[in-house]
């Protein structure tokens, strides 16, 4: 029994170690923990609790948060950016489309290593689709469709949509340092579109005129997109596949959207 109690007693010691930092604090490393004693100028003692700083935590792993900015474009289901006839009016000017997105939260969960883990969050999506034809955007309850403007001539022309978004990613890196090492990601980002418009400018009798039409479009209320990102260290490359249509079934010409670019700026 004794000799049980001498061997409980060394390993708890082997995992607790106790520094007198001044004559006022105390601190105790508990395996990756670190317990801080403090007593201050009114001899009131009171304890904290701090993560050690050797030990990363599993959201330092996490690849999702921060400024993304990349081109985009619509396909047609058979994966062509060469649109259908009765989708023409669709075609985009992939020197003008753009995506742009805010990611400001992310939490994963370690799969028993460092090196892989689910990674989810929260985010905003913003796209620009520039539309190389003369077209104004119109739609009602039942479809969507381009009406060309014989009136002016579009110096700028564009459909843009915003959603708020969600990821589930599994992610593998080859370092236990989070600053470094390659690391890839894949999964899928769901998407709720809460605000599409148009934008048109153009020149009339001199004058130059903004027209800016909020609406509905028949725009596909979900999203769900397949995603892939590539890095090393603060550098990270994304892809994103549309796995839905971006209108609503059967209201307009069924298109799928992608998108590829950089994390600017990770947070």
């Amino acid at each position: 029994m004794k000799n049980s109690v001498l061997t409980i007693g060394l390993s708890l010691l082997s995992c607790i170690s106790l520094a007198q930092e001044s004559d006022d604090t105390t601190r105790i490393n508990l395996g990756d923990k670190t317990v801080i004693i403090v007593s201050d100028e009114l001899d009131t003692n009171y304890i904290e609790f701090n993560p050690s700083d050797n030990e990363p935590d599993a959201d330092d792993y996490a690849r999702w948060s921060g400024f993304y900015l990349g081109a985009n474009g619509l396909l047609t289901p058979d994966n062509s950016t060469t649109l259908p006839e009765e989708a023409e009016f669709l075609d985009v000017d992939y020197t003008k489309s753009f995506t742009a997105q805010l990611n400001l939260f992310e939490y994963r969960v370690n799969l028993g290593t460092p090196h892989v883990g689910l990674t989810t969050g929260f985010g905003f999506e913003f796209n620009r689709y520039d539309m190389k034809r003369n077209n104004r955007l119109m739609y009602n309850s039942d479809s969507v469709w381009g009406a060309i403007d014989t009136t002016v001539s579009f110096d700028k022309n564009f459909l843009k949509t915003t959603y708020i978004q969600a990821p589930l990613l599994l992610e593998f890196n080859t370092s236990k340092d989070p600053d470094k090492g390659f690391y890839v990601a894949a999964g899928v980002v769901a998407g709720y579109n809460i605000a599409a418009k148009t934008k048109y400018k153009y020149e009339l009798n001199g004058d130059k005129n903004k027209d800016i039409v909020k609406g509905h479009y028949n725009i596909n209320p979900f999203k769900l997109s397949a995603t892939v990102r590539i890095g090393f260290r603060n550098v990270t490359l994304f892809a994103n596949y549309g796995l839905t249509s971006l209108f609503e079934k059967s209201r307009a010409p069924e298109v799928n959207t992608f998108s590829a670019g950089i994390i600017l700026l990770p947070f």
